[in-house]
Parts: C-alpha cells; structure tokens; sequence
C-alpha cells in the first residue's frame, strides 16, 4: 500500500515537473517586451492648448489601440509604446527645459514630438547631432536638408493653401484681393512666406500682411485697419482656434462678408459656437468633419473612441493618432529603434490612417503626405467639399520657397 502510494505520488511529482518545465521553456521562449518611451512636447496650456491636448489624446487612443493589440513587434522584442508628455506653452526656452527632464529623468527612447516650430529650432541642434528621430506638426521651415532626422508629421500648409487657393479659383474666380493675419511667431511669419509663393501661382494680389501678439482677443483694431483696403478673402493663417473662432465673429460684426480661411485646421465647431451659425458662414479649413460621407474608413472608428473618452471632438486628434501608427509602422520596418535604420524606415513606410493613406516624401523624403480635405461652414453647418491630393513640393521647390 505504501509501494503504492509513493508511486503515485512519484507520477503526480513528475507530471508536475513536465510541466514546469514545459511553461519555464514556453516563457523564455516568448519575445521579452519593453516599453517605448516617446517623448512629446506640446502646449497645454496657453494660446496653443487646444492642438496640444487634442495632439495628446490621439497618440494616447492610438497607442492603447496598438498596445491591445499586442504592441510593436520586432525579431529583438515587442515594444509597448507610452507618451511622455510635458508643457512647452508654445515657449521655445521651455521646450528646451522639457526635452532635458525627459532625456535626463524620464530616460525616453531616441524619438520626441514637437508642435511648435520655434522649439523645433531650438531643439534641432541637440537632436540631430544624437540622431533622435524628432517627429513634428510644425508649419515652419525647419531646414530638412540639414536634418535627416526630423520629419514633419502632417501636411505643410504649403499644400493646405495650394489646395484652398486652387479651389478658390476654380469656384469663386472673381475673388482676388487677400488680407492676411496671423500670431507673430515663426509658423507665423513663415507661412505668409510660403503664402506669397501660392499668390503667385494662382494669381491673387495680397493687399496686407499683418501680425497680432499670441495672447490677443481683441482683433478690432487690426480688422479695421484692413477692411477699409476691400479684401475680398480675409486668410487667418496658423491662428489657433479658439482666435480663429473671435476674429470670424469680430470680423462679421463689423461688416464683412467675404470668405474667411484658416490653413492650420481650426476647429468649425469652435467656430460655430463662438461665431454663430450666421456670422460663421463661409468659413473655410482644411479639416475632417465628422459624420461626412466619403471620410478615410479609419475616420469614424478614432471618432468614436475620442467622444467616448473627451466628449468634444478636434479634428487636430487625428494627427496624433497617425503618428501613434507611423512610429509603430517605423520601428517594425527598422526591426527596433536604431536611429539610422528607424530614420531610414520613417522615409519608407505606407499605412492606411483614420486620415487616409499616409506616407512620406520631399522634401529629403521627410514630409509627411496624406488626402487634404477642404470645408466650408453653410447654413450654419460644416461640409466637406472634397478631400484632395497635394501636389508633390520637390528638393528644390521648398528651398527656394520666399526667396526673391
């Protein structure tokens, strides 16, 4: 009896052993995971905290998406992404003072986001040099020619413009006089440079250009200092939206009727409820807008999830959420987060994104490509006219943008 109670147990111990062994065997099998810590840099706070937050909250969807989804997978491990975020208020010395906190204290991997292009200069002659992948929603001219590893991660307003002003010609040809304004920083001034070069090719007179302090709600006094020269288009610029939304009302109020146009993707909700559904008429953006037939089919699912966690919807989520897949795409064609290679994979990767098939090319194979929709709020309501495909800037059409 004993004989046999002790063989049983024997069994049972080496049954137990088996498979011991077989789950040790199992889990040193498995692919080790790790985290990939991205930093990002962004305002949230200040003039610029509607793009920040919105910016925040889609790389946040996107990478719980892609973390439940068994994260990025590579030969050498599965990276599980996470944000590191951190408040620049648009302040190029902050963002400097940001990037180290996250370099020295939170230890990110080579690769931080960035939307102000004044910090994308500042921070530039750290990056490249330690070849970190420096990703951006930046409208500023950041000398990719110099900077192999800084990529501008949303459509240029070059192309938001071409398509605008393209559109314009087309449907509203007896329309040429334009007024420009914009916040007096560098996305600024160097988008009513780029603006000049759209002038050009399709034949519109700008008649002024003026700048306002970032902090400004009272637009009065630069309005009518303009509407008195009888634009026929009032061009917004890179004016953050809730400006955007004060000068459409202050604008309308004080008489005029004409188009008005933001190439940044100001929010028409914003719009609409600071505006009104009257005076925010015929105002034009190239932004998404939900609810739309003939939206990217990646479009309402992303929506969805943003309602679901933020209520109010901004279309400039989208672009965090893109990039979120663009790094996942990059790493998985790099194998891993080498900065060469993972330079060398951002140049090369095509996805399909809740903004459509996005991929990369010139300028120096850094710009980010990706359909352009152009909206007009009617009858107190924003539609879409149409999503359009930007025309390719090449090496030498962007180096000889403004130049005499």
């Amino acid at each position: 009896m004993k004989k046999r109670t002790m063989l049983k147990c024997g069994v049972i111990g080496c049954a137990f052993l088996f498979a011991l062994l077989i789950f040790s065997n199992s889990k040193l099998g498995a692919a080790p995971e790790k985290e990939l810590k991205v930093g990002c840099i962004i305002p949230l706070s200040g003039p610029g905290a509607a793009w920040g937050i919105a910016l925040k909250n889609g790389f946040e969807i996107a990478f719980d998406e892609i973390n439940t989804a068994g994260g990025i997978k590579t030969s050498k491990g599965v990276y599980k992404p996470k944000l590191y975020s951190e408040d620049d208020q648009l302040k190029a010395e902050l963002a400097v003072t940001r990037f180290n906190k996250l370099m020295q204290t939170d230890r990110i991997d080579p690769i931080v986001y960035l939307l102000s292009g004044a910090a994308v200069k500042a921070l530039q002659p750290i990056t490249t040099p330690k070849k970190i992948i420096l990703t951006c929603c930046t409208q500023s001219d950041y000398e990719p020619q110099s900077n192999p590893y800084t990529f501008r991660s949303l459509t240029y307003h070059y192309f938001h413009q071409q398509v605008a002003f393209e559109w314009f010609k087309k449907n509203l040809p007896d329309l040429k006089d334009v007024v420009i304004i914009n916040p007096d920083y560098t996305a600024g001034r160097d988008q009513v440079r780029a603006f000049r070069e759209i002038a050009k090719k399709y034949d519109y007179k700008i008649i002024s250009e003026d700048f306002f302090p970032m902090a400004a709600t009272d637009f009065n006094p630069i309005l009518t200092k303009l509407f008195p020269k009888k634009p026929h288009i009032l061009h917004v610029g890179t004016t953050t939206p809730g400006q955007v939304a004060l000068i459409v009302k202050q604008a309308r109020e004080l008489g005029f009727k004409g188009p008005i146009y933001g190439a940044t993707r100001q929010d028409t909700r914003t719009v609409l409820e600071v505006a009104g559904p009257d005076y925010a008429n015929d105002f034009y953006v190239n932004a998404l807008v939900p609810g739309i037939p003939g939206l990217p089919p990646k479009f309402q699912p992303f929506y969805d999830e943003y309602v679901k966690r933020h209520g109010k919807f901004l279309d400039v989520s989208t672009m965090g959420h893109r990039t979120g897949y663009e790094i996942k795409a990059s790493v998985e064609l790099a194998d891993g987060i080498d900065s060469e290679k993972w330079a060398d994979a951002y140049r090369k990767i095509k996805i399909d994104s809740a903004e459509g098939p996005v991929h990369y090319g010139p300028p120096f194979g850094t710009q980010a490509y990706y359909p352009i929709p152009m909206t007009r709020i009617e009858n107190g309501k924003a539609r879409i006219l149409g999503l359009f495909d930007p025309k390719v800037l090449t090496d030498a059409e962007y180096l000889a943008l403004g130049k005499p």
